[in-house]
């Protein structure tokens, strides 16, 4: 599956052959239930859209989480300005968006990076393609 995805991404034609199999005399030992071999599958689709558009990924949660931060710090301060209670009685509100907001800012750090890994292994798999070019033609 990962290399279909991985194909994929890079245009390369596929096609499918059909292949003639053995009748089942046992059960797969590959995996234990249909459930099993459906989360490993959805594992691997997740790291691959991970691997292939970082940004996006850890981009659109820190969005979320910095929303929801933001709309905490507005929480307290309608309190702060509306209400008659004392303020200390909603600082929970203020310590919570100030934990998603550090959050939300990880996350795009995290996705900055994993971007700058992504852009460099694209520049190594393309040199490595040159490469093996290379070597084919001086044969």
């Amino acid at each position: 599956m990962e290399t279909i995805i991985h194909a994929g991404r890079k245009r390369i034609p596929i096609t499918s052959i059909p292949v003639k199999t053995n009748p089942i005399t046992r059960e797969s030992r590959l995996f234990k239930s249909m459930h099993q071999h459906v989360f490993r599958s959805a594992a691997a689709i997740v790291r691959r859209y991970t691997m292939h558009q970082p940004l996006r990924v850890f981009v659109i949660p820190a969005i979320l989480l910095g929303i929801i931060g933001a709309g905490l710090y507005f929480r307290y301060l309608l309190f702060l300005v509306f209400n008659s209670a004392p303020v200390s009685d909603h600082i929970h509100s203020l310590i919570l968006g100030t934990l998603l907001i550090i959050l939300a800012g990880l996350l795009v750090v995290l996705g900055i990076i994993a971007d700058l890994i992504k852009i460099n292994r694209t520049f190594l798999e393309d040199a490595l393609e040159r490469l093996k070019r290379l070597e084919h033609d001086d044969k």
